[in-house]
């Protein structure tokens, strides 16, 4: 790629892990006042599965 091109961008490796989750799930847990915890912990075994991580 073309040098001017690389030095706007910017790459990021967030790592996914339940503590991201958590937070990111209690940061807008007022909008999903309904949500059950399985619900989470279900998008958590998801994810791992998806990474390769198993459950």
């Amino acid at each position: 790629m073309p040098e001017p091109f690389l030095r706007r961008c910017v790459y990021h490796h967030i790592r996914f892990d339940d503590e991201l989750v958590n937070k990111a799930v209690e940061a807008r847990r007022d909008e999903y006042k309904n949500l059950h915890q399985d619900v989470l912990e279900l998008a958590v075994d998801i994810e791992d599965l998806r990474a390769g991580r198993g459950v």
